[in-house]
């Protein structure tokens, strides 16, 4: 392999890595911050319908996490040639519900 075609693919290694480091830190990060607001509030003075919310943004970002480790999982079998089609109708309005929550939980802290 010839120095342009291998720092091309060490180029896009290392942004793919990038990528993927911030994709999996962002829901890791809300899990672990609603937890922590859970675990150090006093639940007592909230209301049923903010533990509940917390405890959307947790399963939420958690569920994302899932899907990212999956979807990871999918592009190697991909790579190794052993993924599967299959054909599904899918709600975009389900698709977008987890990132939307978390576009407006940010929203939401810096205002």
């Amino acid at each position: 392999m010839n120095n342009l075609a291998y720092n091309n693919t060490d180029t896009v290694h290392s942004r793919f890595l990038a990528t993927l480091g911030h994709e999996l830190k962002t829901p890791l990060n809300a899990i672990i911050g609603f937890s922590e607001l859970l675990k150090k509030t006093d639940t007592v003075g909230m209301t049923q319908d903010q533990i509940n919310e917390y405890a959307c943004y947790i399963h939420d970002s958690g569920s994302h996490l899932l899907n990212i480790i999956n979807d990871i999982l999918e592009i190697s079998r991909i790579n190794n040639q052993t993924a599967k089609l299959k054909e599904s109708k899918v709600s975009v309005a389900q698709l977008l519900h987890v990132p939307m929550n978390m576009l407006k939980n940010a929203a939401d802290k810096k205002i």
